[in-house]
C-alpha cells in the first residue's frame, strides 16, 4: 500500500499541482481548510501532513492544525509548506514539533518528496519503535511516564541511565531518541580501546599523529542535530572526561590537531552500571562531568525487581527465537524462572531461552530444561524422598547452592550476589535443610566444609 499523505492548504492550485506531482508515489489526499482536515484525520490513517500556515479569513490557521496533530496525533510527521512572510507566524511554527519546513518559492516540488521521504522514515520508526520498551512492571510503567515528562519538557537536557548491566540502558535510550524523533548517534567507551578513544569521539586533523592520513570526524561531531549515547560512561579515562566536559559546556568540539574548535549541537545521553559517586569519592570520577550529565538520572530496576516482566519477556522471546517450530511453554517453567537471581538481567534472560529452545528435544520449555540452562544444579539431586522438596524449593536450592559455591560457602557475599539480605539466606538455608544437601551431594560441597564451620 502507498503511504497516505494528507496535504492543507486554503490555495486550489497548490493542491491540484501537488496531486499531480505526487500521485504516482503517494496517496495523496487534501483538504483547502484546517476544519477539514481534522474531519479527515478521524476517517483515514495518514502518515504525513503538509500544511500551510495562513489561511486567509478562515477561524483556524495553520499553526491550530499543528498543535492539533501534535496533541492527537502525535506520532504524524508535519511538513510545513508556506510563502508566509509573517515572521511572528513562520517563529511560532518553527518552535514546534515539525518534521521539515519548506518555503514556497521556485520548483520546490523536489525539496517537498525529499522531506516527505524524511517525514515516511520518522514514521516507520516512530512505528516500530513505540512499544520498543515492553513492559508489564508498575517501576517501568512510572520510569516510562518519567521519560514522557522529560521530553515535553526539557527537550535538550542531558540524561543519565543507571542500572546493572542488561537492564535495557541502550534499549531506554532508544526509546528516548523514538520519542524526540532525533538521531542517534552511540558510543561503547568499554569497546573503544583508551588509546584511540579521543579520535573516535572527537576525530582528528590530518598529519596530527602517526597513521592519521587523512581528516576523521568523531562520533560526537557526526551527532550534530540529534542525540549521542555515551555507553559505559563510567570506562572513560580523566583525560577523555575533561575533553567531554568541554564539549558540553561550550556546546564545541576540538579534533585532535586541529586549531580551532566547531559549533556542535548534540544533546548527550550517558549509561553506566557504575556508581558515580563511588568514583568521584575515590578520584577516578570528574564531579563536575557528573553534574553536567545527570540533570535527570532514570535508574532501571533490575529484572528480579519486575517479576511480570520475566513473564512477559521470556514469552516474547520463545516467540521471537522458535523461528518456523512449534514449541509450548510449560507453567512450571515460569516458576523456575522466577526463583532465579538473573544477575545478566533481560541479556541473560534471552540467553537462557535460546539456550533452552536450541537444546531442547521435546519442544517444551519446563522448570527441569530452565534449570539445566541456567546452568544451576540439576533437580535430580533434589528429587530424594529425604529431602521433599517442591520444583519451587528446587530451583530456589539450586540457585542458593550455586551462589554458596561460587563464594566458598561465605553466606554473606552468597546473600550479596542473590541480591537478598544475610539473614533470608540463613532462612533459606534451615527451611531448604541446604546443610543436609551440601553435605550429602559432592558435586557442591563436600562435607568438610561444613565441619569446617564455612556455612
Amino acid at each position: 500500500m502507498r503511504p497516505h499523505i494528507l496535504m492543507v492548504d486554503d490555495e486550489l492550485d497548490i493542491l491540484d499541482a501537488a496531486t499531480m506531482a505526487l500521485k504516482n508515489e503517494f496517496e495523496l489526499h487534501t483538504a483547502s481548510s484546517v476544519a477539514s482536515a481534522k474531519s479527515i484525520l478521524t476517517q483515514r490513517k495518514i502518515d504525513v501532513v503538509i500544511a500551510d500556515l495562513n489561511f486567509e479569513g478562515q477561524e483556524e490557521d495553520g499553526i491550530e492544525l499543528i498543535d492539533h496533530l501534535n496533541r492527537k496525533y502525535a506520532d504524524v510527521p508535519i511538513v510545513v509548506l508556506s510563502a508566509d512572510q509573517l515572521t511572528r507566524r513562520v517563529v511560532s511554527a518553527m518552535r514546534r514539533d515539525l518534521s521539515d519546513f519548506i518555503p514556497k518559492e521556485g520548483d520546490y516540488r523536489e525539496k517537498l518528496r525529499i522531506a516527505l521521504r524524511k517525514g515516511l522514515e520518522q514514521r516507520r520508526q516512530s512505528l516500530t519503535t513505540k512499544d520498543i520498551f515492553l513492559t508489564n512492571s508498575n517501576q517501568m510503567k512510572s520510569l516510562l511516564f518519567k521519560v514522557d515528562k522529560i521530553i515535553s519538557r526539557s527537550a535538550d537536557c542531558s540524561i543519565l541511565i543507571t542500572g546493572e548491566t542488561g537492564t535495557g540502558k541502550e534499549v531506554l535510550t532508544k526509546y528516548i531518541a523514538s520519542k524526540m524523533k532525533k538521531p542517534l548517534v552511540a558510543a561503547n567507551m568499554a569497546s573503544i580501546p583508551r588509546e584511540t578513544a579521543e579520535s573516535e569521539l572527537f576525530g582528528h586533523m590530518a598529519g596530527s599523529f602517526t597513521g592519521a592520513s587523512k581528516n576523521k570526524i568523531g562520533l560526537i561531531e557526526f551527532a550534530n542535530s540529534g542525540l549521542f549515547f555515551l555507553d559505559e560512561l563510567g570506562e572513560c579515562s580523566m583525560s577523555l572526561q575533561a575533553k567531554l566536559l568541554r564539549v558540553i559546556q561550550e556546546k564545541e568540539i576540538m579534533p585532535i590537531g586541529g586549531l580551532k574548535p566547531r559549533r556542535i549541537d548534540v544533546q548527550f545521553i550517558a549509561a553506566t552500571n557504575k556508581n558515580l559517586q563511588e568514583m568521584v569519592n575515590s578520584k577516578e570520577f570528574r564531579l563536575d562531568l557528573l553534574q553536567r550529565l545527570n540533570t535527570f538520572v532514570l535508574e532501571i530496576p533490575p529484572l528480579r525487581d519486575r517479576p511480570e516482566d520475566i513473564i512477559l519477556y521470556a514469552t516474547q522471546f520463545v516467540e521471537e527465537l522458535r523461528g518456523n517450530l512449534s514449541f509450548t511453554i510449560d507453567p512450571t517453567a515460569f516458576d523456575a524462572l522466577m526463583d532465579h537471581h538473573w544477575p545478566g538481567n533481560v541479556r541473560e534472560l534471552r540467553n537462557i531461552i535460546e539456550r533452552v529452545i536450541t537444546l531442547s528435544s521435546t519442544r517444551v520449555m519446563n522448570a527441569s530444561s530452565v534449570v539445566s540452562a541456567i546452568g544451576e544444579a540439576t533437580s535430580h539431586a533434589f528429587d530424594n524422598e529425604k529431602f521433599k522438596l517442591s520444583r519451587k524449593q528446587t530451583v530456589r536450592a539450586s540457585s542458593l547452592i550455586n551462589a554458596l559455591k561460587k563464594e566458598n560457602g561465605n553466606r554473606e557475599k552468597a546473600a550479596k550476589l542473590l541480591g537478598v539480605n544475610r539473614a533470608t539466606v540463613f532462612r533459606w538455608i534451615k527451611e531448604l535443610g541446604i546443610d543436609q544437601i551440601l553435605a550429602e551431594n559432592s558435586p557442591y560441597q563436600k562435607t568438610k566444609t561444613i565441619k569446617q564451620g564455612i556455612l
